[in-house]
């Protein structure tokens, strides 16, 4: 400080001095010690711990996003074109409910000619084409045995020949109105529907279709996914990724839940390398165990992950630090004979209700545990 005010000074005459000084100088070492009588120690109950160095596992608190696990959900398609019909026992499953491998999902009217309107009417129209044929042909054999000239046998087979040409002349009929009026009829019941069943157990997601709907071959109807295990996705800033340790599993805990609760086990996998430039944050996964259904594919959750591990760090009880008005962080050493001053520490991180220090007293220096807020209330004249 000296010096700058030298260096502004201008011309100043070196005989004059330095330009300012200060009496009594206060560091924070010489701080106020308080003495406490032994009565007034076991009124507050104070306890001493002590500063040690030790490892200490870092944890990070980040939001994350619950997903289906890739890979386990069944999309359900339509294997041709068809109209959709609820199954015999009820109404189609719908989004958010439960269905069982094998269960019935609907029913599907398959679309003749794969719901091609031209090939059907050519079909149809081929068909009264044979008919009419057919007509020709038994008339003809009809006025040939009449007249002693025809058998019966022929009579009999052109006779055949037209019902076979009418029945399938009525098929095809049907066939076309069903695509030109796309509703299911007392006309074409024997045009039988297919049951479509759940391929896998699990959760109906994604319902894309209505009952009486005509859709295409391959057309998405449902998606059946299962909600265990999930993956959780947590963005990690990309300056902290080389920093998580991938070994350690995460603490899954819902933003509702309250404090204290020890939160679900996830188990750190490889999932896609995905990133976001906008946030400049990369994609962690873990696997979570989710038997109980108690979380659901899409949720927010907070995700604690583990830093990897570092040298020995200064650490002391987190119930030791207390803070001031202006939002600093000290600790009371124990004197000895009852008597207590305060030190200033810089807390870095709070880890399993230790206080990881990036500076403060050294290793092994008694520290105030439990009566820290009566010793400072002592101290600036707020108590008793």
């Amino acid at each position: 400080l000296t010096t700058l005010l030298v260096g502004c000074g201008g011309s100043g005459s070196e005989d004059e001095g330095p330009p300012a000084h200060v009496e009594n100088p206060t560091t924070e070492v010489e701080l106020t010690t308080i003495h406490l009588t032994q009565r007034a120690v076991e009124r507050i109950g104070i306890e001493v711990g002590s500063v040690e160095n030790r490892a200490i596992t870092r944890r990070r608190q980040l939001g994350g996003e619950l997903m289906v696990q890739p890979g386990s959900g069944a999309l359900v398609t339509a294997p041709s074109a068809a109209i959709i019909l609820a199954p015999l026992d009820g109404d189609p499953p719908a989004a958010g409910s439960y269905v069982a491998r094998g269960q019935p999902l609907l029913r599907l009217v398959v679309l003749p000619g794969g719901g091609d309107l031209a090939r059907v009417q050519e079909e149809a129209t081929a068909a009264e084409a044979r008919v009419e044929n057919a007509r020709a042909k038994a008339r003809r054999a009809q006025e040939l045995l009449r007249e002693g000239v025809g058998s019966e046998a022929e009579h009999e087979d052109a006779q055949t020949e037209l019902a076979s040409a009418e029945a399938a002349w009525d098929a095809a009929r049907a066939r076309l109105e069903l695509l030109q009026t796309g509703t299911v009829s007392a006309d074409v019941a024997d045009l039988s529907p297919i049951t479509l069943q759940a391929p896998e157990s699990g959760f109906v997601h994604g319902v894309t279709f209505a009952v009486g709907q005509t859709v295409s071959a391959g057309a998405p109807l449902m998606e059946i996914a299962k909600h265990n295990p999930l993956w959780v996705r947590v963005p990690v800033y990309v300056g902290d990724v080389a920093n998580v340790d991938r070994a350690e599993p995460a603490t899954v805990v819902l933003p509702g839940d309250p404090p204290g609760t020890p939160g679900r086990e996830a188990s750190p996998i490889e999932g896609p390398p995905t990133a976001d430039p906008t946030t400049a944050s990369a994609d962690l996964f873990f696997r979570m165990d989710n038997s109980d259904d108690r979380f659901r594919p899409g949720q927010r959750v907070s995700v604690s992950i583990a830093l990897q591990s570092q040298a020995e760090q200064l650490s002391v009880p987190w119930a030791a630090v207390l803070h001031d008005v202006y939002g600093g962080t000290w600790v009371y050493e124990s004197l000895g004979e009852h008597a207590y001053a305060r030190r200033r520490v810089e807390v870095l991180d709070v880890v399993g209700g230790m206080a990881v220090l990036g500076r403060g007293p050294a290793p092994g220096t008694p520290v105030v545990v439990v009566g820290a807020a009566e010793l400072y209330s002592t101290e600036f004249g707020i108590s008793h």
